[in-house]
Order: structure tokens, then C-alpha cells, then sequence
């Protein structure tokens, strides 16, 4: 007996005949296929149409990650990315699934909008802990109380910095890449990098020296 080919499954899942001719090519059956397989998930919250919408969007959405990835210099495996938002999709139930009629749009804008999210990021707890001065003593922001808004501050500085510069500390400070790693991922050579780094280390903790004497961010 012949495997049951993906447009079968589903057809049957959703009980909808026209799915059994399903042209995975197309962006728009695909759409379609995943609204519907995302409506009988909230009727029925059947794992069979979960596991369908991951079979049937996964591939288009891996190719827009790796874009992604290639695009803003994440240093996390994009396959991470579509997992995550996919799981995030159908975790959210109710959904109203079937207002989401271009789904892999939809999935699409929460990739970009979680991945510009990561790579604005930098933790001050990774930045304390690589850039403590050499005579053991606290640098004058880091007195700063609360942490909360020593915190706040430190974000505040560090988005102040240009993208590359941000992209770069992240890699290396948070996702404790070797600095050869964080310069192919952003196309640097590594004498580049390293000199890119360095400068912006030194902008940060003249951003963050600013704002402990001012109060806030000049």
C-alpha cells in the first residue's frame, strides 16, 4: 500500500476535499491549508494538524529564517526561529484562526519581529561580568541603584549604539561567540571585527560613564 502523501493527510484532517490536490508550490494553497488545518486545531486541538502545519509551513518558513539570519547576523540557528514561532501559533489558542488568512505572512512578520528583538538585545548581567575593571573596583555606572534602573539605563546606552555595533556585542558578549565566529556571521574579516568590537565597547562605556554622571543618556 502507497504512503499516504502530505495533501492526503491533509484532506483528511480537515475533511475538506480540496486539499487532496494540494500544490505545495503555491504560496496561497499553502496559506489556505494551514488556515484550515489552524481551525480544526482550535476545534478539536487534534495534534495531527499541528503536526501538519509544521510539516506544511516549515519549509517555506526555514528559507525565510535563513534570510533572516543571513540579513540581521543572528547567532542562533534559524531553524530555532521557525520552531519557536510555530509553537507560539499554536500555543495561542483561542486563535481566531481564521482571521489569519495569509499565514505564512503572518508567521513570517513574527520571525522578523522576534529576530530584530534578539539582536537589540545585549543582558548587562553577560556585560558586568567581561567588563570588569582591571583594579576590581565598580565603574561609576554600576553604582548607579537600583539595579532596575541601572538596567534601564545600560539598555537605554546600548540602543543608542549603531546596528552593526549592537549586532556585534550581542554575538560576543550574550551569545559567547568567538570573535572569528561573530565576524563571518557578519561578513567582517577578523581584523575588522576586532577593531569594530573595541570601538564599540568603548562607546558603550562612555554612553553608560555619560549617563552615570547626567542621570540618563545624554
Amino acid at each position: 500500500m502507497q504512503a499516504e502523501g502530505l495533501p492526503q493527510r491533509i484532506q483528511r484532517a480537515t475533511g475538506d476535499e480540496q486539499f487532496a490536490s494540494l500544490d505545495l508550490s503555491s504560496t496561497a494553497e499553502v496559506d489556505a491549508a494551514c488556515s484550515a488545518l489552524l481551525t480544526r486545531l482550535d476545534e478539536t486541538n487534534d495534534f495531527e494538524c499541528a503536526a501538519l502545519i509544521a510539516d506544511l509551513a516549515g519549509a517555506p518558513l526555514a528559507v525565510a529564517a535563513q534570510e533572516l539570519a543571513n540579513e540581521l547576523g543572528l547567532g542562533f540557528s534559524p531553524d530555532d526561529l521557525v520552531v519557536a514561532v510555530l509553537g507560539e501559533l499554536m500555543a495561542e489558542m483561542p486563535l481566531q484562526p481564521r482571521r489569519i488568512k495569509h499565514f505564512l505572512g503572518h508567521a513570517n512578520d513574527r520571525m522578523r519581529a522576534a529576530a530584530e528583538l534578539a539582536v537589540d538585545q545585549i543582558s548587562s548581567t553577560d556585560w558586568l561580568a567581561s567588563n570588569a575593571s582591571s583594579d576590581g573596583q565598580a565603574e561609576p555606572w554600576i553604582a548607579q541603584p537600583p539595579k532596575a534602573q541601572r538596567d534601564r539605563m545600560f539598555q537605554m546606552c546600548f540602543h543608542r549604539l549603531a546596528a552593526d555595533d549592537r549586532r556585534l556585542l550581542r554575538l560576543v558578549e550574550t551569545e559567547k561567540l568567538p570573535l572569528e565566529k561573530a565576524a563571518d556571521i557578519l561578513g567582517l574579516s577578523r581584523t575588522s571585527a576586532a577593531a569594530a568590537f573595541d570601538t564599540a565597547r568603548l562607546n558603550l562605556l562612555h554612553a553608560l560613564e555619560e549617563a552615570a554622571e547626567n542621570g540618563r543618556p545624554s
